[in-house]
């Protein structure tokens, strides 16, 4: 008698490929000067986010063999995501409140969810607060203050004050780690600040007059008024206060969550096993040991056409190859047609983390009317389901239905219990999944 065996042959599976332009939008060139622009991530990875960040799941990948199993160790992006530690956490968060204190044309709603980016020197356009050689020394604060606008195209250069900008429009920094702020703000719907006209509460009229309503939920025989102020810190004592405390500030943002994920290029090693048809990923990500933070980039070198006699062919690098500073010609080394494989894998990144990034990035406030003023889709992902966004849940119109958040698995095929977790570990295990997800998708 003869055993059995298993049938076996070796075929071809599906592989990732990051040295590739397939993850980020054309680049721009800079009229015949020698480099070119980042735009943004491409549409087939923006559609990719949308899809996996809304089903929270690994997409179905295509299997050689109804029956199969292989195995796949590869470096890949990855998010690692830490709580901001205290003294960058007290500068974020006198940051957002002194962000309140700009005229509007109604209240100001304090924020409840406020998710940004750090500052890229292309956020800024011509200005004369921070250059390359002048860098910004807070690039994590979600606003600026004072900001001085320069406008080329005046007579010797006008400038104009603009009172306050921010958070930064781009997707992902290109000016340093490709970070992602997210600070979850429960404590500010207690506090409103109030806009009144001088007839109201200053017969004088020198002024407009600001003040905050402090009214908490769970005890309203404390609420009362503060005049409003900026701050210097978070601790900072506010005048005036009628039934309310004076540190009325720390209080508002002292049960609130403040995260930082970092992009890292990490080394992965999974395990794909196809049982009639049916998939079971096993990823485990090695983020301990070896797993630096990605910085991005805004400028690629090469290849540009210089002049009809020069050749459209030349080489990709994130920085330039050395030449005498009066000499604009490509260098003959540029003909060679080499791609840069770094510079390729960063472009791939910044477009994967971008597409990632835009599902989230924006704020949601709450009114003192009780109405809601929203500018993310965070709540349209299976993270609207995370126990630190549970309170936006009871007023938000726009997150995911409960049927698709309550079928997330992570990539383990684990369900994970009750509101999905914890914001930290939901987020690394989406975009977990987002990453495993790209071999599903041919054209990448």
């Amino acid at each position: 008698m003869n055993a059995y065996q298993v049938p076996s042959s070796m075929l071809p599976v599906p592989q990732f490929e990051f040295a590739t332009f397939k993850y980020a939008a054309g680049l721009n060139d800079n009229h015949g000067i020698d480099y070119l622009y980042w735009s943004g991530p491409s549409q087939a990875i923006q559609y990719m986010a949308s899809r996996v960040m809304a089903a929270g799941q690994v997409l179905p990948i295509t299997s050689p063999a109804p029956n199969a199993t292989w195995t796949l160790d590869f470096w890949g992006p990855a998010l690692q995501c830490n709580d901001v530690p205290e003294t960058k956490r007290n500068q974020i968060f006198t940051n957002i409140w002194n962000s309140y204190d700009i005229d509007d044309p109604h209240d100001p709603a304090s924020y409840s969810f406020l998710s940004w980016v750090p500052w890229s020197l292309s956020d800024y356009g011509e200005n004369q607060n921070f250059t390359e050689d002048r860098p910004n020394p807070t690039p994590y604060l979600p606003f600026m203050f004072d900001f001085i606008e320069v406008h080329a195209g005046l007579t010797y250069g006008g400038t104009n004050r603009v009172p306050k900008i921010g958070p930064a429009s781009s997707p992902v920094s290109t000016t340093g780690p490709l970070s992602l702020f997210i600070a979850i703000l429960p404590g500010t719907q207690e506090v409103s600040i109030i806009k009144v006209y001088p007839a109201e509460r200053n017969p004088a009229g020198i002024r407009e007059y600001k003040y905050i309503n402090y009214s908490p939920s769970n005890n309203a025989s404390v609420s009362g008024e503060c005049d409003y102020m900026t701050i210097s810190h978070l601790s900072d004592a506010f005048p005036n206060c009628t039934g309310a405390p004076e540190n009325i500030a720390a209080i508002a943002f002292e049960d609130a969550t403040l995260l930082q994920c970092n992009l890292v290029n990490t080394s992965y090693s999974s395990e794909f096993q196809f049982t009639n048809g049916q998939q079971d990923i096993q990823l485990r990500p090695n983020k301990m040991h070896g797993s630096p933070i990605v910085n991005g980039s805004a400028r690629f070198y090469g290849p540009t056409e210089l002049s009809p006699e020069e050749t459209d062919c030349g080489s990709l690098r994130v920085a330039p190859p050395a030449k005498a500073s009066n000499d604009y010609r490509a260098p003959d080394v540029w003909k060679d047609c080499d791609y840069d494989s770094s510079a390729l894998n960063l472009l791939s990144y910044q477009g994967i983390m971008a597409a990632f990034n835009q599902m989230i990035l924006g704020s949601a406030q709450r009114n003192y009317d009780g109405g809601t003023d929203t500018n993310t889709t965070i709540m349209r992902t299976v993270l609207a389901n995370t126990e630190e966004l549970a309170f936006m849940r009871d007023w938000s119109t726009s997150h995911a239905s409960g049927e698709a958040a309550n079928t997330f698995r992570g990539s383990t095929g684990e369900e994970l219990l009750g509101a999905r977790g914890a914001l930290k570990s939901t987020l690394e295990e989406l975009f977990q999944n987002y990453t495993i997800s790209l071999l599903a998708e041919p054209y990448f």
